[in-house]
Formats: structure tokens, sequence, C-alpha cells
């Protein structure tokens, strides 16, 4: 490297990457808040049921 082009292109590539985590970020908020409306919909999963399950996915 050495001239201010390639600085240029590396720096608009870091600028990308980094609007991209931004995006991939607001996703994953977005996500997180319909698993919990699925959540509150689905309602509470007792724990005996989460032990049946866990049991039956080991087995």
């Amino acid at each position: 490297m050495g001239n201010s082009n390639e600085y240029y292109i590396l720096a608009s590539k870091i600028h990308n990457d980094l609007l991209a985590i931004l995006q991939m970020n607001e996703t994953l908020k977005d996500i997180d808040v319909m698993l919990d409306d699925i959540s509150r919909k689905i309602g509470p999963v007792e724990e005996a049921t989460w032990l049946e399950l866990e049991r039956r996915r080991k087995n």
C-alpha cells in the first residue's frame, strides 16, 4: 500500500462493512422483537414440557 487511492478503496470497503454490520444488528433486533411477540402469543411453556422435549432430543 502506498498511494492515497488504495487508502480510499480500503476506507470505502471498511465503511461498507460497518454499514452491513449495522444493518445486521437492526435485523437481529427485529428478529428479537418478532420472537418475543411469538413467545407472548404462544404463552408460557411449562418447565416439565421443556424437560420432556430435552429428554426426547437426547434419545
